[in-house]
């Protein structure tokens, strides 16, 4: 009886932990995609809301930016890091090959200007720009600063760690227990 318990525990174990690894497994795949759609929905409102955009903008903006982000993405592919060369003439191909990308990306961003300008109007359009560079540049900070926590070791309260709750310096009482630790 026991031995029959103890096989139906193991299999049933076995089974939990096979489903749990094909649930890690299906989620895995689409992590950076969610992430992709999450932020591209962030930079939508961001839009929406700092080109104060009607109902009737709205509908039209939001497919034409969609197909914008994902040919810029595609344009610039995935940034990393490049190898650190030491050759001069290595050290030129990868500057070229930047500028190459930041041609494309600027081709780009001029084949799109004139669909948006049929939905924003003139004021909408001149704030477009600078409006999509400050999210640019929130999302390069909030990765500079996700990158410094991550690699420190420091966690988000940097060398210090979590402030100590304030106490009163009219309680003699704290100060003593502070003097015993």
């Amino acid at each position: 009886m026991k031995k029959l318990l103890l096989s139906a525990l193991v299999i049933l174990c076995a089974v939990a932990v096979n489903a749990q690894e094909k649930k890690n497994d299906e989620n895995c795949g689409t992590g950076k995609e969610q992430f992709g759609e999450r932020l591209l929905d962030a930079k939508l409102n961001v839009l929406e809301r700092k080109l104060e955009l009607t109902e009737t903008q709205k509908t039209q903006f939001i497919p034409i930016y969609k197909a914008y982000d994902a040919e810029l993405r595609a344009t610039l592919g995935e940034r990393k890091k490049p190898e650190k060369a030491t050759d001069v003439n290595a050290v030129a191909a990868q500057i070229k090959q930047r500028l190459d990308k930041s041609k494309k990306a600027i081709d780009v961003q001029k084949k799109y200007i004139d669909e948006f300008a049929k939905v924003l109007t003139a004021e909408q359009l001149q704030k477009f720009p600078m409006v999509e560079k400050q999210i640019q540049n929130k999302l390069s900070k909030r990765k500079h600063n996700m990158g410094d926590r991550r690699h420190s070791g420091k966690g988000k309260h940097g060398d210090f760690g979590p402030r100590k709750p304030h106490k009163h310096p009219g309680h003699q009482r704290d100060a003593r227990e502070e003097m015993k630790r």
